[in-house]
Parts: C-alpha cells; structure tokens; sequence
C-alpha cells in the first residue's frame, strides 16, 4: 500500500457528510439519487448519505501518494469517484458543515483532481432508522489522480 497521512475519529455527522474545498459561500451540492445509496459527485463535491439520519459513524481518511490495492473484504460497500480541489484545501464535512475534530486537516496536499475510493460498513443495516441500530464506519482513501 502506499505511504498515507490519516485522520480519523466518530461522531454524529447528522445524516451525510460531504468532501469538498472549504466554502467561500454556500454551496451547491449535486443531485442525490433517490435513494440515496451511492455517492452523489459533480466533480467539485462529493455528497454520502449515512444509514441513519442519527448516529456515531466512525470515519478514517487516507491521504495517499497513490493507488492502493483494492480492499473489499469486511466491507458492505465500496465506491469510486473523483473531486477536483481549486484551492488545495480539501476537507470532510459534516452534514451541520463542520469537521470532526480529528479530522481537520486537508485531505490532499495542493489543487488537482482526485480519486476517491469509500469504502462503507453498517450503513445499509441503518437506512431507515432514526438512529443507527448497528455500527457504521468509513474509510475514505484519496489520491491524485494522474
């Protein structure tokens, strides 16, 4: 696996969290699925529902200098996607537009575009409940895309 930078830490990150710049405005976020189920992307944001609307999730990103091996085993689910970053500044929101407090560092180290791979547990046990029924945890490895 190539070398990494992570962050993690769990909180309520009531119903979504979303990875973007940080916001000199407020933001226009991408059309959901109805469903909700897969990521929705623009190429600037990329917005991820929770299981529950409340709840802890637990949440580690990777910074990494390149593609890692895939890794689907104990995972119920795992996407793709891209972002580009205008300013290098890069960061995990929460759904109330603040970051986890051990998470705060940006996830890529200048602008560019970037590949996203997420990787969900739990989730799909919580949908549709008010608060999660089971634990729910995310790794969000990230990487310039060449």
């Amino acid at each position: 696996m190539a070398e990494s930078i992570v962050q993690e830490d769990s909180g309520d990150p009531w119903g979504c969290f979303t990875i973007m710049d940080r916001p000199s405005g407020p933001p226009l976020f991408p059309i959901l699925p109805d469903d909700c189920i897969e990521p929705a992307a623009d190429g600037k944001i990329i917005f991820v529902c929770t299981g529950a609307q409340n709840g802890l999730v637990s949440i580690r990103a990777e910074t990494l200098t390149g593609e890692p091996a895939p890794c689907s085993e104990g995972w119920d689910e795992v996407f793709d996607t891209y972002v580009s970053s205008v300013t290098g500044e890069l960061y995990l929101w929460t759904g109330t537009a603040d970051l986890l407090p051990g998470i705060t560092q940006p996830l890529c180290p200048r602008p560019g575009t970037y590949h996203v791979r997420i990787h969900i547990k739990g989730r799909l046990a919580n949908r549709g409940w008010a608060e999660n029924v089971t634990d729910e945890s995310y790794l969000v490895q990230i990487w310039e895309s060449k």
